[in-house]
């Protein structure tokens, strides 16, 4: 796989054909933070540094996207796989992220993004892990995704082209980095930040859900509670 470096001012360009990170064909676009003006407010190692410390979920920013709820008394909601799904309160989410790291924390509460190709699960299994399972949400607990539909995208995050059920994740406008519009991915129930979702992804959805692996955890098929077994074929 070749390698091209990209200025700053290359970005607009380069960002609607080649969204950050991504590889098409065998070359990978390496938009570094030495690529970047320091005055420019969207450039990657700023973004980092905002999104890493936060501490909090960006969720609020999105116009309500997710929202606790205001007491663990209220009424259920289920999706049609049966899971539940209705938002945890604040001190349920902080009680389940307190089993979390710091680095942890600041992936699934502060937004935060870990380094390509270094990523683990919270129960310590590798981005590019190829086990049979289900991944779930590692602050609710929630299933996301099945490694049925995950593939290597080549980008150093774990990648899927569609979620156990598009109820269990919630899609919101990212506009943090100007000139690229995203999409962010929360889970639905903890509304912990997962990653994005991009437009190049393979067959039978052409979606590329770009995780974290750090705000998953990961349950392997044998290990699996009987309500989770139907999420994987066979």
């Amino acid at each position: 796989m070749s390698t091209a470096s990209v200025a700053w001012w290359q970005v607009y360009k380069l960002q609607k054909t080649r969204p950050f990170g991504a590889c098409r064909g065998h070359t990978r676009l390496l938009v570094t933070s030495a690529s970047w003006p320091s005055w420019f407010s969207g450039s990657p190692r700023k973004q980092e540094m905002r999104d890493m410390g936060t501490g909090s979920s960006r969720a609020g920013a999105h116009g309500g996207a997710w929202a606790p709820s205001q007491s663990a008394d209220v009424e259920w909601r289920t999706s049609k796989l049966g899971f539940d799904i209705t938002p945890l309160s604040a001190e349920q989410r902080d009680a389940a992220a307190s089993k979390l790291t710091d680095f942890q924390k600041s992936i699934s509460l502060g937004s935060g993004t870990e380094r390509a190709f270094t990523g683990k699960t919270v129960n310590g299994f590798s981005h590019d892990n190829k086990a049979r399972g289900v991944y779930v949400g590692a602050v609710g607990g929630l299933p996301l995704f099945s490694s049925d539909t995950k593939f290597d995208s080549g980008t150093g995050w774990p990648s899927f082209y569609a979620p156990v059920d598009p109820e269990h994740v919630i899609e919101v406008h990212d506009n943090s980095i100007p000139f690229m519009p995203r999409t962010e991915v929360l889970d639905a129930r903890s509304g912990g930040h997962l990653g994005h979702v991009f437009n190049d992804g393979p067959r039978p959805t052409r979606k590329r859900y770009c995780m974290n692996a750090a705000a998953l955890e990961f349950i392997e098929a044998s290990k699996l509670p009987p309500e989770m077994k139907p999420l994987l074929k066979g």
